[in-house]
């Protein structure tokens, strides 16, 4: 059996342009109002995960904010009379809801003091 190596991770330079963060998706017009609003709930997502997320944080609030832009596109189909499934509104809505139950609805807070300033604060603070 081969022996299996180990994946390195890339520099910044050599890697594509979402792997990098300079985009979201490849292959859509970033001015899109869509990719626009998936952008900007991504974003939240970030925030609400306390500005740095784990890889898989990520992966689950980009997936989530996903569903979040299809679900508005399919419940504006519903509202001005055109074609709606559903059925596949359903499960979008409801895989939607698994997903955010990964994430939490409790906000993290990221630490806004870093950890240097914060044990000189104590160490200089009166006895």
């Amino acid at each position: 059996m081969p022996k299996r190596r180990a994946i390195a991770r890339k520099k910044p330079r050599a890697r594509s342009r979402v792997g990098n963060g300079k985009a979201l998706l490849a292959g859509i017009d970033q001015r899109s109002l869509p990719y626009r609003e998936y952008q900007d709930t991504v974003a939240d997502f970030v925030h609400h995960l306390g500005g740095d997320p784990s890889a898989v944080e990520l992966a689950i609030a980009e997936e989530a904010a996903g569903l979040i832009v299809w679900c508005r596109l399919a419940r504006l189909a519903l509202l001005t009379g055109g074609k709606f499934d559903v059925a596949a509104y359903t499960t979008g809505v409801n895989a939607l809801r698994r997903l955010l139950a990964d994430i939490g609805q409790e906000r993290r807070l990221h630490d806004v003091i870093p950890l240097k300033e914060t044990l000189r604060r104590i160490n200089e603070a009166p006895a």
